[in-house]
C-alpha cells in the first residue's frame, strides 16, 4: 500500500462494530496508555472464525487516542475481489506479508498501531473444546518487530472461539487440505444450526489488550534475541489471560499453545 486508507464514515455505517457491543456485549479491557509517537503492534488471540477482537478494538482506539489501526488479514484473497477489496481497505486492512508488516509499522500517528493476528488461518482449527492457540512456533512477527523497533502488545479476546460451532479440527483432513492450499477451508455452523451461517451465538466478547513490551531496534536480529523476546511475549500473553478470565466467568479454564494438552482430568471436565 501507498497510504493507510481508513474510511471512518463506511465503517461506522456497517454497524458491525455497535452490533458486536450490543448483541455480543462487546468490552474492552485496557489499562496501559498507548503514546502517538510510539510503534505498536498488537498480537491478538485467538484467530477463531475470524479474528473479531480488531473490531471491537479499532472504536476503541479511535476514541480513547485518536488512533486508526491498521489491521493485517492472513489471506489475502479477498483482497483481490473487487466489492471485498474496497470492504477491507475501508477498514483499513492489508495483507500479512513480512513487506506490508513492515511498512505498517513504521506509520506515523494516527496510523502507529497495527493489528496482527500472529495464530492465522491455521488457528481456525484451534479453540473448538479448549482455549488453544497457535504461538509456540510463531516468531516471524517478533522478529519484525525488532527490525522496526515497535513495542509489541498482547492481547486476548475472550469469547471468540465460542460465536460459531467449527467442524473440524487441527490434524483432520480439512486442516491437512488447507495447510496444502495455504487457504483454510473449515465448515461451520451459526446460532441457529445453519450450515455457513452468518448468525454468531449471544455470547459474550470481551478483549483484554496488555502492557506493551519495550523492543529495542534490532536490524539484524540473532536467534537468542529473538527467543527472548518470544518468551517474554508468551509469558505476557497467558499472564494476560489469567489476569481477566474470571471477568467472563473462566475461572477454571487455561490458556494452551500448540504443542500443549489438557490433562485427562481438564478433558473430563469438558466432556
Amino acid at each position: 500500500p501507498k497510504a493507510p486508507h481508513f474510511n471512518e464514515s463506511y465503517c461506522c455505517a456497517m454497524s458491525m462494530e455497535a452490533g458486536m457491543l450490543g448483541y455480543c456485549k462487546g468490552e474492552v479491557k485496557q489499562t496501559a496508555r498507548l503514546r502517538q509517537g510510539k510503534n505498536y503492534l498488537i498480537g491478538i488471540y485467538p484467530h477463531g472464525l475470524w479474528p473479531m477482537g480488531s473490531h471491537l478494538l479499532w472504536p476503541h482506539l479511535l476514541s480513547k487516542y485518536e488512533i486508526a489501526p491498521i489491521t493485517t488479514m492472513g489471506s489475502t484473497l479477498a483482497l483481490w475481489i473487487p466489492f471485498f477489496r474496497r470492504h477491507f481497505h475501508a477498514h483499513n486492512m492489508i495483507g500479512s506479508s513480512p513487506e506490508e508488516l513492515m511498512w505498517a509499522m513504521r506509520q506515523k500517528h494516527p496510523f502507529n498501531v497495527t493489528c496482527h493476528c500472529p495464530g492465522g488461518p491455521e488457528e481456525m482449527f484451534y479453540g473448538g473444546e479448549h482455549e488453544q492457540i497457535v504461538l509456540r512456533k510463531r516468531r516471524g512477527f517478533i522478529r519484525f518487530a525488532m527490525q522496526a523497533g515497535c513495542s509489541l502488545v498482547p492481547s486476548y479476546c475472550f469469547g471468540t472461539n465460542q460465536q460459531y460451532h467449527r467442524l473440524a479440527k487441527a490434524g483432520g483432513t480439512f486442516a491437512a487440505i488447507s495447510s496444502y492450499l495455504e487457504f483454510s477451508i473449515i465448515p461451520w455452523i451459526d446460532r441457529y444450526g445453519i450450515p455457513f451461517g452468518f448468525m454468531p451465538t449471544k455470547e459474550k466478547i470481551m478483549i483484554a489488550v496488555g502492557e506493551p513490551l519495550e523492543v529495542e531496534q534490532v536490524l539484524s536480529p540473532t536467534r537468542e534475541q529473538v527467543d527472548a523476546m518470544h518468551a517474554k511475549f508468551c509469558e505476557g500473553l497467558r499472564a494476560l489471560f489469567d489476569e481477566h478470565k474470571a471477568s467472563i466467568g473462566w475461572q477454571d479454564k487455561q490458556l494452551y499453545f500448540e504443542d500443549e494438552l489438557p490433562s485427562p482430568e481438564v478433558k473430563a471436565k469438558s466432556e
